[in-house]
C-alpha cells in the first residue's frame, strides 16, 4: 500500500448576513426598488431567514400605450389618488415578504425542507386593485436533482377594490339568461390548499438553450366575503364559504438546439371548476388573464376578452354568454367611450413557438408565433376558436436573463374588442 498521510482541512463559514439592493424600470411596472436582508444560519440551525421589500410606481402616461381603452379605469384610479396617504398606500405598489426556510433533512426520505412565508402586497391591474396579506406553510420534497414537489396550506385576507371607478362599484354584468351578477369586490378571507410539481431539465434557468421544464399545479380554495375585515373570525368564515373551487394549471416548455439557433416551444393550459357558486363568482384575482409580453403576444397586457364574452353597445344584442359594458358614465354624467376591462376567464389554452437566431455572441433575432384563447365558461364547440399573434424581436443576453424588445402583430384583430393590429413590448427574460 502507498504511504498514508494525514490531511487537515480548514472550513470557514460564509458571511451569515447578506444585504442586497436592486433597482430598475420597465414599461409595465415603472421605476422599482428592492431591498432584502438574509440571515444564512439562523440560530446555528442552517435555516435561512429572509426579509424583503419591493416597491414600484406605475407610470400613468404609459397606460394608453400598454392597455389601450381598457386602461381608462386604471388611469381614473390613479387620478383619484390625490392625497399623500393614497399615493403611499394605493398608487405605490408593494411586495413585503418575511420567510424562514429550513435546510434539507438529508436523513429523511425525499430530503424534505420546511418553509414559512408571510407576505403583504398591493397590486394595481386594469381589472382590479387589491391589498392582500397571506401566510403560507410549505413542505418541499426532492426526487433527485430535477424533480420537486411543493405543497402546503395558505390563509389570506384580500381586499379587492372597485373594478372601474367610471362605473358603479356594484356594476351589473348581464348574462344571456337575463340574470345578473355583481363583480365580486370587497374583503374576503380565503384558505388555499395547493401543490406544485416541477420537473426541470434545462441547462440554464436564465437563458436555456436545451432541455425542458414541466410544471403542474393544483389547488383547492374556499373563502368567504366579510363586511368588516378588522373583525375576521377565520374558522367561522369557513363554516359557510361563499365559494369553493379547484384550479389546475400545467405548463411545459422545451428548448431544441438547431445548430447555433434555439427553437423554444411551449404548451400551457388551465381550468377552474366551481364546487360551490357559479363560474362567474370566481374571485377576479384568481382567474386567468391572457395578452401581452409574457404569454399571447400581439395583444395588450391582460386585455384578451374571453371568446364567449363580448362588449354590449347601446341597443345591440350581441350573441355571447357574457356581455360587458362598452360605454360608461363619467363623474359628470356624460357618456365616455371606454372599455370595461377584461374580467379574465376560468379556462385557457396557449401554444407558443419562438426561433432564436444568434446575430452576435450577445444579440439574437427572435421570430415568434403564439396561439391561444380564454373562456369564461367551459368551452363549447361554437366558441372553440384560437387567437393568433406573431412578430419578431431583438434580445440582448445579460447575467439575469435576456433583455428583449419585440413587436407583435394581431392578424385577426377585432375592432369590436378594441384590439390593435400592432403592439410593442419591452421585457427582461423569455419563456
Amino acid at each position: 500500500p502507498g504511504e498514508r498521510k494525514d490531511l487537515i482541512a480548514q472550513v470557514n463559514e460564509l458571511q451569515r448576513h447578506r444585504i442586497e439592493t436592486v433597482g430598475g424600470i420597465s414599461t409595465e411596472d415603472g421605476p422599482r426598488l428592492g431591498l432584502s436582508y438574509s440571515h444564512l444560519n439562523l440560530f446555528g440551525t442552517a435555516s435561512t431567514l429572509t426579509s424583503s421589500a419591493k416597491l414600484n410606481r406605475q407610470l400613468p402616461a404609459l397606460f394608453r400605450f400598454l392597455y389601450g381603452s381598457q386602461g381608462n379605469s386604471l388611469q381614473q384610479r390613479y387620478d383619484d389618488y390625490t392625497s399623500t396617504t393614497d399615493q403611499l398606500t394605493k398608487a405605490l405598489e408593494r411586495e413585503l415578504r418575511l420567510g424562514v426556510r429550513s435546510p434539507q433533512f438529508v436523513g429523511l426520505p425525499l430530503t424534505p425542507l420546511l418553509r414559512l412565508d408571510v407576505t403583504d402586497l398591493r397590486d394595481n391591474k386594469t381589472s382590479y386593485s387589491l391589498d392582500a396579506t397571506a401566510a403560507t406553510f410549505g413542505v418541499e420534497f426532492f426526487f433527485g436533482r430535477h424533480l420537486k414537489i411543493d405543497m402546503g396550506p395558505q390563509i389570506s385576507l384580500t381586499r379587492v377594490e372597485c373594478t372601474s371607478p367610471l362605473a358603479n362599484c356594484g356594476e351589473q354584468v348581464q348574462q344571456d339568461t337575463q340574470s345578473t351578477r355583481k363583480v365580486n369586490q370587497g374583503s374576503r378571507v380565503g384558505l388555499n390548499l395547493g401543490s406544485t410539481l416541477t420537473y426541470d431539465l434545462r441547462n440554464s434557468p436564465f437563458n436555456p438553450t436545451k432541455g425542458f421544464i414541466l410544471s403542474l399545479s393544483g389547488q383547492y380554495a374556499l373563502g368567504a366575503f366579510t363586511a368588516d375585515p378588522t373583525q375576521v373570525k377565520v374558522l367561522n368564515q369557513f363554516e359557510e364559504p361563499s365559494y369553493v373551487f379547484t384550479k389546475v394549471e400545467s405548463r411545459m416548455t422545451a428548448y431544441l438546439p438547431l445548430g447555433k439557433s434555439v427553437l423554444a416551444l411551449a404548451l400551457w393550459g388551465g381550468t377552474i371548476s366551481m364546487m360551490k357558486g357559479e363560474l362567474d363568482d370566481t374571485p377576479l384575482d384568481e382567474r386567468f388573464f391572457l395578452g401581452g409580453r409574457s404569454d399571447l403576444r400581439g395583444f395588450q397586457e391582460e386585455s384578451l376578452i374571453p371568446e364567449d364574452a363580448c362588449y354590449q353597445r347601446g341597443a345591440t344584442n350581441p350573441d355571447c354568454k357574457l356581455k360587458l359594458p362598452a360605454v360608461e358614465q363619467n363623474k359628470d354624467g356624460d357618456p365616455a367611450l371606454s372599455a370595461f376591462p377584461s374580467l379574465g376567464g376560468n379556462f385557457y389554452a396557449l401554444a407558443k413557438a419562438e426561433l432564436r437566431l444568434p446575430i452576435t455572441q450577445l444579440l439574437s433575432l427572435d421570430l415568434f408565433v403564439d396561439a391561444g384563447n380564454l373562456w369564461m365558461y367551459r368551452p363549447e364547440q361554437e366558441y372553440l376558436k384560437l387567437r393568433f399573434g406573431t412578430g419578431l424581436g431583438i434580445s440582448l443576453a445579460t447575467p439575469v436573463g435576456p433583455l428583449s424588445f419585440s413587436v407583435g402583430f394581431n392578424p385577426q384583430w377585432r375592432a369590436s374588442n378594441l384590439e390593435s393590429p400592432v403592439e410593442y413590448y419591452f421585457s427582461i427574460g423569455q419563456f
